[in-house]
């Protein structure tokens, strides 16, 4: 689980609360059920509507990879790719058709079949980078979902406050007192409350988030496909270790102690 996903929302709807109630306001007064259907409804419909369907009901599955994220960790990556370059090296690269199985991540796996295959190292590198951008625009709907959703939000806000005064100005003439008539004001503006708390809290961060996943994904892809061309050529794993530092420097630093 990708704990900064969790906390974040959950710690951001806490901070409004908290400041809520320090300024002497009540959870109260920011429940309105027609202001908060029109947002959720109104920006799940809007969003919709923007992508095409194929699209619009992959959404939940980004959402759970925001919050579940299983995060690959590149060290053991990196091992594993100067492991079986030294194989390779000592026994030759057909040593490797035993090795691929034990492999977790596709993609590698994927590449060792075609360095064992014999393929050309140019094709190899044609195919890797083309399933990676193939990869990259497919995440990549995730993002933009979430981003569009951030941008309905608030202007969603805008119409139920606008029918909310709408509604109040309607019955102005019933209204007791300036009491009465600062509450009304008060629920009209709740929509845009909650148009803009969605937005900024929720769906725009988890777009960010997506993104951020998008490039950490390919990086690592670009990396293992440099490592598998490296095994290919027959290079060692100094000379690997430097070609793969612009990727992760930190763990090739920390492997190299």
């Amino acid at each position: 689980m990708d704990i900064t996903t969790v906390f974040g929302v959950l710690g951001a709807g806490l901070t409004i609360i908290i400041s809520l109630y320090a300024e002497g306001g009540h959870i109260g007064s920011l429940i309105n059920i027609g202001a908060i259907f029109l947002i959720l409804s109104g920006t799940f419909c809007a969003t919709m509507t923007a992508f095409p369907i194929e699209r619009f009901r992959q959404a939940p599955k980004f959402l759970k990879k925001a919050i579940l994220y299983k995060h690959e960790d590149p060290s053991l990556i990196l091992q594993t790719l100067f492991r079986l370059a030294e194989k390779a090296r000592r026994e030759g690269l057909l040593s490797l058709e035993d090795e691929k199985d034990n492999v977790e991540n596709l993609f590698f796996r994927k590449g060792l079949q075609l360095v064992v295959d014999g393929i050309d190292p140019q094709l190899i590198q044609k195919i890797l980078e083309a399933e990676i951008d193939q990869k990259a625009e497919e995440e990549k709907v995730g993002s933009e979902i979430f981003a569009i959703a951030g941008g309905f939000a608030p202007t969603l806000g805008i119409i139920g406050t606008v029918m909310g005064l709408v509604h109040m100005l309607e019955g102005l003439g019933n209204t007791q007192g300036a009491g009465a008539l600062g509450k009304a004001v008060a629920v009209a503006f709740i929509a845009t409350f909650f148009g803009v708390s969605t937005a900024n809290l929720v769906w725009l961060p988890i777009s960010l988030k997506l993104k951020e996943r998008v490039k950490e994904e390919q990086n690592l892809l670009l990396c293992i496909m440099e490592g598998v061309l490296a095994i290919q050529g027959g290079d060692n794993t100094a000379i690997i270790k430097e070609k793969l530092r612009t990727f992760f420097p930190n763990e090739i630093e920390a492997l190299g102690k």
